[in-house]
């Protein structure tokens, strides 16, 4: 009976063992066009963030974009906007005005740190703070798909920091009207707290 019971054991153990090897080499066979497909998709969601700051003594603020086209840009490593809009728990109902968060991004330290200094220290009025949303497509082509535009903004917060091999800064922008766009779909998003009631 022993006997009987290890054939089986023994054959369905060289079984599995061969459909392993066979799943192994046909997983190794499809890895290369996968791994480029997963590359070109992982490629294609790669988002990165550009900011244009005019100021009404400094004008145009320096950039570090080394992309042509894109020189007085400011590259952006973390973009942070909040809106909130106070709600009564037991109602649901609004409750109050809508209240904005500043809006919080981060850059490395760079020529237009000391201008974003001197502009928060004087409280220069930033006429426009650009904020252009990049991605590639599928095809390779860089797109401009997001855009937030800070109108009559002033730096609230402005934090220099050492994390590693890098300097980092986070500026808050506080400002009166603010639009957002989404370039591809054509929609949009504006709110103006001089015009607003």
């Amino acid at each position: 009976m022993t006997a009987q019971l290890v054939f089986p054991r023994a054959r369905t153990l060289a079984l599995l063992l061969a459909a392993a090897v066979v799943a192994a080499l046909a997983f190794a066979a499809v890895a290369p066009r996968s791994t480029a497909t997963n590359a070109a998709a992982a490629a294609a969601g790669v988002v990165h963030i550009e900011m244009k700051i005019t100021g009404q003594k400094t004008g145009a603020f320096k950039g570090d974009s080394t992309q042509k086209g894109h020189e007085d840009q400011i590259l952006v490593s973390s973009y942070f906007f909040q809106l909130d809009s106070p709600r009564d728990a037991a109602t649901g109902q609004a409750s109050g005005k809508r209240q904005y968060k500043p809006l919080t991004i981060t850059k490395q330290l760079n020529g237009s740190s000391p201008q974003l200094l001197q502009a928060s220290a004087t409280n220069e009025n930033l006429t426009s703070v650009v904020i252009n949303f990049y991605h590639t497509d599928r095809t390779g082509k860089e797109v401009n798909y997001y855009r937030v535009t800070l109108t009559d903004a002033a730096i609230s917060s402005d934090k220099q920091y050492s994390s590693g091999s890098t300097v980092s800064e986070d500026i808050a922008f506080v400002f009166r009207k603010v639009q957002q766009e989404d370039l591809i779909a054509k929609t949009s998003f504006v709110d103006d707290f001089q015009t607003a009631s």
